[in-house]
């Protein structure tokens, strides 16, 4: 699912300074706000909004974090557009939030402005690639039988109840033994309309319990991975929006091989 345009600018480029003055990172306006309200820094310019800590921070930027620094411009990474961006992310949401809590809250480096037209292009892409990765670690699309069968049930008996005046007899008689099997009973008018009026379940929940078999498939896997593994999957995610949507415009210092350092809570909100 694309991400709704933002409200505001994706990249606040605020920073964010060390007791001794050593840049920590740069970071949205509403991180700066919440530090001052609670008198936990002090501002020290209004352009670009600075502020700095008056507490010793658990860690400062080492040479894998430069992206938290790097001032990031507010237009699409693929075709350069300012208007009607969106949060992207590049491993995206529906597998970060299975992530290890030290990987799942360190995300800033993967959120990436999209205009609207490049994100919906890239999620028929991303949809695609998440299938390949579920055959690849053994994934078979199942639903559960019970929730098939009564979808199946109701498609017939639909199509008998709205459509039969207009069908060839060899039609009706084919849905008729389909839905009778189906049931395991005899297929009468009254069964037909309580078939179709009763039934809760339709396409959307057959989709719907395939959607969460397939989550829970992919939660399985990825609680079941090393570091090492799980790092390789993020760059393979990168790696494959790199090649799918070649970007011209990617801020500095993010690369595909990033690797989280999950000690530091200053960077952009994702």
């Amino acid at each position: 699912m694309v991400d709704m345009i933002a409200k505001g600018k994706i990249y606040g480029n605020c920073i964010m300074l060390a007791l001794d003055g050593t840049m920590l990172c740069r970071c949205d306006e509403k991180k700066i706000n919440w530090y001052l309200s609670r008198g936990l820094a002090e501002l020290v310019s209004d352009s670009p909004k600075t502020i700095k800590l008056n507490f010793k921070p658990k860690g400062v930027p080492d040479s894998s974090e430069l992206h938290a620094l790097a001032e990031k411009d507010n237009l699409c990474v693929v075709c350069g557009s300012k208007h009607d961006l969106t949060r992207h992310h590049a491993v995206p949401y529906f597998f970060r939030k299975m992530f290890p809590v030290k990987h799942k809250n360190h995300s800033s480096h993967d959120v990436l402005p999209l205009c609207n037209s490049c994100h919906a292009l890239y999620e028929t892409e991303s949809q695609k690639f998440r299938k390949v990765l579920g055959q690849e670690m053994g994934y078979v699309p199942i639903c559960k039988p019970a929730v098939k069968k009564v979808c199946k049930a109701k498609e017939w008996a639909g199509a008998l109840r709205m459509h039969r005046h207009v069908m060839p007899a060899s039609r009706i008689a084919e849905l008729t033994e389909k839905l009778s099997k189906e049931l395991g009973c005899e297929v009468t008018d009254e069964l037909i309309e309580k078939t179709w009026k009763e039934s809760p379940v339709s396409t959307t929940d057959v989709h719907r319990c395939e959607n969460e078999n397939i989550a829970d498939f992919f939660r399985a896997k990825i609680q079941s991975m090393t570091d090492a593994e799980l790092n390789d999957f993020c760059r393979r995610w990168r790696q494959h929006f790199v090649d799918t949507m070649k970007p011209k415009f990617m801020y500095e210092f993010w690369s595909v091989d990033y690797t989280s350092q999950p000690h530091r809570e200053c960077h952009e909100t994702a």
